[in-house]
């Protein structure tokens, strides 16, 4: 739930929906860019309670529900603890808490998810000895369990004493178990490190997170009211074979390290590549995929994979270098790029087509229709298909706004309501009926000195397009529409459901999915969920608050980048990008790793001065910095013939 605090840090009483609504002047954008950081706050803040009820249950959470407090004293993390407690009180107060109300408004019980599992284990719903038998002695296998948390290891024991539990974790230290101390049931029993081999040096650098991850393991293997202790076993690790390459040594000696292996002459199956600047790392990848995929005939599309470290700063120049055309051999004509891409881990807020043209409505809306924001509307291909016109007119229409010399506001009103001076030149308005004059008066002037023909101060405009009434037609009816609606909205706030109620018009009289993007219709889905979720936004106000568009810009972009991109940026089964977070651990052939430059991997340590577990940290607690190193070492095994890390540098020699 969005909950804006007061412009004093962390004073209460809490605001819900409570921004105030701005008055537009000509610093809209200076407003704007107050407004907005509201809502990434509030965003942090959920997110960071979230985190509490996962990583600490019992010293926060627990003593929070009780009336009680970790920290004591008058010092800055007992008063930061007072302030977070009133925060989660006035979500979960049961007569007029956010859920209280949220839970009355639509019928339904709303719980998280360590609440309800706090719920089952504590036998107030129905206990496991009543679940049917054959979910009792069916085994459960949970892949992919990287590093828990001390709730998921409550849960995972508790579960281990009702059911046939295997749980699988794929660790890089694994290797260095004391595999017979493990196998008699001593638990994980870790190696020492030798900082003679290079493997371990290695592995002592980059594994501070796999460590912590087997602290929290060895909670499941030791004796608890909650189940019986689960035991260790070690699964075989592929077969190292004959290195041949140094990619195969290093991966052999991460699995199983060997005494003074024989030296291996210099090859192209590990490399670091420096290259000066982004676009040129994002190109030198391509390039490097196409040479690869016309070198070995066998090589598909799909056993490629591209992780990027920052994908918020790749994503943009990986759509822009993949997606261009390119000269063909030998003819010197311009063909489509023969890859394609499947981009994972892109929010759709920055890769659908439909979410770009619902921000780009609220941008232009908020900046007064500058002459870009509104032409990014008008070319995106959900509102040219809802136009039913053809993908090359949006140039013809950017020619005339040039022309016409529009740079922003709807009419001399809206121009004046902004700050701007008391005039129609420039604005949108003007522009149509210059347009619009052109099609029945003659623009050239008829006798000489006697000026260009005009009418009512108005001057006509034509030009060799202009003269295709359809397609004017189809540019003035588009602009005189959807301007005039966004104006109200910015104008006008409203409550959750007016809101919801006006997006969904919005979305359904000027955008629609195109035929060849039918990945978006997910992304039409999704926010037609987020609208829903929008109403209940009044009960957890009393219907009392009246939101503005910075704010409902804000909320979308949100659900957007938390939705993804709804399919694929290319076709199926083209090479795989994504994040390097979450890359999934798959044996693609090649890997090719973006942004391992200095700043970018692994990215800086931001403390956050309203987190309270690093006023406390306990066993277990990994930073960001190495949970991102441990990441890497995935794709490093995993990978089968060539692994290429790129940095981009401004000192390349």
């Amino acid at each position: 739930v969005p909950i804006s605090l007061t412009r004093r840090s962390w004073n209460v009483p809490v605001t819900v929906m409570g921004l105030p609504a701005p008055r537009t002047t000509g610093y809209a954008s200076l407003l704007w860019a107050w407004l907005t950081r509201e809502w990434p706050r509030a965003r942090r803040l959920a997110r960071l309670i979230r985190d509490y009820e996962f990583h600490r249950q019992d010293e926060l959470v627990q003593k929070w529900i009780k009336g009680q407090f970790a920290f004591a004293g008058r010092d800055d993390a007992a008063v930061l603890e007072r302030c977070q407690r009133a925060l989660f009180q006035k979500i979960i107060d049961p007569d007029n808490g956010l859920r209280a109300l949220l839970s009355k408004q639509q019928s339904k019980t709303f719980k998280t998810l360590p609440q309800y599992g706090n719920e089952v284990i504590e036998g107030k719903l129905r206990d496991a000895s009543q679940w049917p038998a054959h979910l009792r002695l069916r085994p459960v296998h949970l892949f992919g369990i990287g590093h828990i948390s001390a709730y998921h290891t409550r849960i995972l024991r508790w579960l281990s004493a009702r059911l046939p539990l295997r749980i699988y974790h794929l660790n890089p230290l694994v290797s260095r178990l004391d595999a017979a101390a493990c196998a008699r049931g001593d638990g994980l029993v870790e190696g020492s490190f030798d900082d003679t081999r290079p493997a371990d040096t290695l592995l002592k650098a980059w594994t501070p997170a796999g460590a912590a991850s087997f602290s929290r393991m060895k909670e499941l293997l030791a004796p608890s009211p909650h189940g019986k202790p689960m035991r260790v076993e070690i699964l075989p690790a592929r077969t190292p074979q004959a290195a041949r390459t140094v990619l195969q040594r290093v991966q052999n000696d991460l699995l199983q390290p060997r005494e003074n292996p024989p030296r291996l002459a210099q090859d192209a199956s590990l490399q670091i590549v420096c290259c000066p600047g982004v676009f040129r790392e994002v190109e030198t990848a391509q390039q490097s995929i196409l040479h690869n995929l016309l070198q070995d005939p066998q090589l598909k599309q799909n056993e490629i994979a591209v992780l990027v470290a920052d994908m918020a700063l790749y994503r943009p120049v990986i759509q822009s270098v993949f997606g261009r055309d390119m000269l063909q051999p030998g003819s010197g004509r311009r063909i489509n790029s023969p890859l394609s891409y499947v981009l994972r881990d892109g929010g759709a807020a920055g890769v659908s087509v439909l979410g770009q043209a619902l921000l780009a409505m609220f941008d232009a809306a908020m900046e007064g229709f500058p002459r870009t924001r509104v032409l990014d509307v008008l070319s995106n291909p959900c509102f040219v298909a809802r136009l039913r016109v053809d993908a090359e007119q949006p140039a013809n229409w950017l020619n005339w706004t040039e022309q016409l010399a529009v740079y922003h506001g709807w009419d001399r009103q809206d121009k004046k309501d902004s700050g701007y001076s008391d005039s129609r030149l420039y604005s949108w308005r003007l522009a149509l009926q210059r347009l619009r004059l052109g099609r029945i008066m003659d623009t050239s002037a008829n006798t000489p000195g006697a000026g260009q023909p005009r009418y009512r101060e108005v001057v006509p405009y034509s030009d060799l397009t202009s003269s295709d009434s359809a397609q004017l037609d189809a540019f003035c009816r588009a602009v005189e529409e959807l301007l005039p609606r966004l104006l109200d909205l910015k104008n006008q706030p409203a409550d959750g459901a007016a809101w919801a109620r006006r997006i969904q018009e919005l979305a359904d009289d000027f955008l629609a999915v195109p035929e060849d993007r039918a990945g978006e219709r997910g992304v039409q889905a999704g926010l037609q969920q987020a609208l829903e979720l929008l109403k209940s936004f009044d009960a957890a106000s009393g219907g009392k608050t009246r939101v503005t568009l910075p704010l409902i810009r804000e909320f979308i972009a949100a659900h957007l980048e938390e939705l993804g991109s709804g399919g694929s940026a290319g076709a199926y089964g083209g090479v795989t990008v994504a994040a390097l977070q979450s890359a999934r651990p798959l044996p693609y052939k090649i890997i090719y790793v973006l942004g391992l430059g200095e700043g970018l991997f692994p990215a800086p340590e931001v403390a956050s001065p309203f987190d309270l577990r690093e006023r406390r940290p306990q066993p277990g607690d990994i930073r960001s910095s190495d949970a991102q190193r441990l990441q890497f070492l995935v794709p490093l095994q995993l990978v089968e013939k060539a692994l290429a890390g790129f940095r981009a540098s401004d000192h390349v020699g």
